[in-house]
């Protein structure tokens, strides 16, 4: 076979084997397509003549709010149905295949297991409409025999409780049923309160004309909802986009204007608003919870913050005042040594000068009571001289012993201590203290404590009594009766459970305020005109008690005199 017609063969060959594979491929393919999808028919909105809801022209056009608020939520949810209408009712339609869905559908527990009815987008009140004589203002008595009512279920479902032995005639709408009370075909019929307001106008002439009245009795509000067979999963899913979209329409006020404008009362857009308000309420709530959790969690760490602040600065303010009162304290004890350098310096001055008065005071004493004994000595016993020498002599020996006191009282010199019996002190110092108090202020003295024995330096005690005598001097201008005593405090009436000895100095002055008690020891306190005391006195006197264990009290009242307690330990005396 020449090489040029093998050649033509192969190409002829290869050709075949090509055009077999794309006729084999194209049989595959078509073979594999699957046939073309079936159009599924238009959703059928299901409907009955039912005024205000659904109205029917002359021409049959539809008409009314449930209407216009259907073709609204089905543009917006882009979806598309035609109307159909059953006068039967809802179950006769979903049952015999009428239509698919139901858009105002009763949510009755007996529905439930064989239609799928969404939540409620619309509320219905239902009543009772009974004839009543004109004039009267009670029902006729008796329960009603013959109710009229439209054909379906939920007005069937309230011919139960007084309604239940009620004949029931069935009309073909709620007008009719009104019309069937007003000429007394029936004693009473159950509409909605909806349809009784929008009738009232067409029967009320027909109601005159009977002279019959009519009153309403609420019954039940009934939730209507989409309504479709529970089998029918395409049905059931398009009624659930319609009734999102209702949601929509009702937040943003779309179904409320519509049912509005068609005039429906308040009472039957009541399930919308309350839907609307709760939403709203909702929405308003969880955002006040949300603002609340961060306001509380805000202020809880504020709160947190500032009371660590104020803790912090509680903290800064009680060192602050415990620096400060740790500073005044100092202040007060360098002003109270300083007060008390100043007075000892001026007691050392005045100790000095008394003890130098003294000497040459003892010294004229000493010529005094010598020329008194030889003048004694020379005069016959008896003699009116004699008499006067002996004055003079006793004169001369009692200041003898006051310049002996002030020479043992004005020394300056370490305090030197001893066991000593405050009655002893107290008897050796009358002559002194007597001198001190003046005849205008006689002392008192009670004594008679022989056990009331101390430790501590006599000159010191002595000085403290005579503060407090000139003190009590001082308090009585116009005269009065010092008292100085002594006694012993017992152990049963002190907290520590020692004796005391106390030597205590009482006055009939004027007394002192609760106000001057407090701050009589204060150093350089001084009730007495300026120039007249140094406000030192007091506060030496209690820091040369506290120095020997003891305390001093104080005892007054305005009017009643004062009285001031020196408190010591008792010591055994040997």
């Amino acid at each position: 076979m020449p090489a040029t017609r093998r050649k033509w063969l192969r190409s002829a060959a290869m050709a075949i084997l090509v055009i077999v594979g794309l006729v084999a491929f194209a049989l595959v393919f078509f073979h594999r397509q699957p046939p073309h999808a079936e159009v599924r028919p238009t959703l059928r909105m299901g409907m009955q003549d039912s005024p205000p809801w659904y109205n029917f022209d002359q021409r049959q056009v539809i008409s009314g709010p449930v209407y216009e608020i259907m073709e609204e939520a089905a543009r917006r949810a882009g979806m598309g149905f035609v109307w159909v209408s059953d006068p039967r009712g809802p179950e006769h339609a979903l049952d015999g295949g009428v239509a698919d869905i139901w858009p105002l559908m009763g949510r009755l527990p007996d529905r439930l297991p064989r239609y799928s009815v969404t939540k409620p987008w619309l509320e219905l009140s239902y009543a009772l409409c009974s004839r009543t004589d004109c004039g009267s203002t009670m029902l006729r008595p008796g329960r009603p025999a013959s109710v009229a009512l439209r054909e379906g279920s939920v007005p069937k479902s309230m011919l139960s409780g007084e309604l239940s032995s009620a004949r029931p005639l069935v009309v073909g709408s709620h007008l009719d049923a009104l019309l069937a009370v007003c000429s007394g075909k029936t004693d009473a019929a159950i509409v909605t309160e909806t349809a009784y307001f929008s009738g009232l106008p067409a029967v009320s002439e027909i109601c005159r004309a009977n002279q019959a009245c009519l009153r309403l009795t609420p019954l039940q509000t009934v939730g209507f909802g989409l309504g479709s067979r529970r089998n029918d999963a395409r049905s059931q899913a398009a009624a659930d986009r319609l009734r999102a979209e209702l949601d929509r329409m009702i937040d943003d006020g779309t179904m409320p204007g519509i049912l509005l404008r068609w005039g429906v009362p308040g009472g039957e857009v009541r399930a919308l608003r309350n839907e609307t308000l709760a939403r709203e309420r909702a929405r308003l709530m969880l955002l006040i919870a949300i603002v609340l959790i961060t306001a509380v969690a805000a202020l809880s760490a504020v709160s947190r913050k500032l009371l660590i602040a104020k803790r912090e600065s509680e903290r800064i303010q009680a060192e602050l005042r415990q620096s400060k009162l740790a500073l005044l304290q100092e202040h007060e004890r360098r002003r109270a040594a300083e007060a008390q350098l100043h007075q000892a310096a001026r007691l050392e001055s005045l100790g000095r000068l008394a003890g130098g008065i003294a000497h040459d005071f003892n010294n004229l004493l000493t010529v005094i009571r010598g020329f008194s004994e030889l003048l004694l000595n020379e005069l016959p016993p008896g003699a009116r001289l004699s008499r006067h020498a002996e004055q003079i002599a006793n004169a001369g020996a009692r200041g003898a012993e006051l310049t002996r006191q002030l020479l043992l009282y004005s020394r300056s010199q370490t305090p030197s201590m001893e066991i000593l019996s405050l009655d002893d002190m107290v008897r050796e110092m009358r002559p002194l203290l007597a001198s001190l108090a003046g005849e205008a202020c006689p002392i008192d003295f009670r004594l008679g404590q022989p056990e009331a024995a101390v430790q501590g330096d006599q000159a010191q005690i002595g000085r403290v009594l005579m503060n407090l005598v000139a003190n009590a001097r001082d308090a009585m201008p116009g005269g009065g009766v010092i008292r100085i005593e002594t006694f012993v405090r017992p152990a049963r009436e002190t907290q520590v459970g020692e004796r005391f000895a106390v030597l205590a100095v009482s006055d009939t002055g004027t007394g002192m305020d609760e106000e001057t008690k407090k701050r009589i020891f204060e150093p350089f306190f001084t009730t007495k005109p300026k120039g007249f005391g140094t406000g030192m006195g007091l506060s030496v006197v209690q820091a040369a008690i506290q120095g020997l264990g003891g305390s001093i009290e104080v005892e007054s009242a305005p009017g009643a005199g004062s009285t001031f307690r020196v408190v010591l330990p008792m010591v055994c005396q040997k």
